[in-house]
């Protein structure tokens, strides 16, 4: 587990590398060839915190990881939330209803 300082708070924060390999490993299902949204996100939550840490040049990462990690879990929360289990139910959703075109209305689908 890495560790880092915080500069404005100037409390410690650890990346669990650990989780996110774990994470990773849990979310890849090679029987059906998917993935699940929850650990991927679990491990990309990590991810985000090793490039928040890592200081204002990498803000505008972390920034772009946090709002897909936002726009999954809203989607997940959603009443269509059930085709937010993993990759292969959110595409064929998303793709049966259309939601896959590139417009600015749609902006953030098929984004994993």
């Amino acid at each position: 587990m890495a560790s880092f300082f915080s500069n404005s708070k100037k409390e410690e924060r650890k990346v669990d590398y650990k989780l996110v390999i774990e994470k990773l490993e849990t979310c890849i299902n090679a029987q059906n060839d998917n993935v699940t949204i929850a650990e991927y996100l679990d491990a990309f939550k990590q991810i985000r915190l090793f490039f928040t840490l890592m200081g204002k040049i990498f803000d505008i990462v972390s920034s772009d990881i946090n709002a897909k990690i936002n726009i999954l879990e809203e989607y997940m929360k959603s009443e269509e939330g059930k085709n937010y289990h993993d990759v292969r139910s959110m595409l064929e959703y998303e793709s049966s209803n259309n939601l896959l075109k590139n417009s600015r209305k749609q902006i953030g689908r098929a984004h994993v």
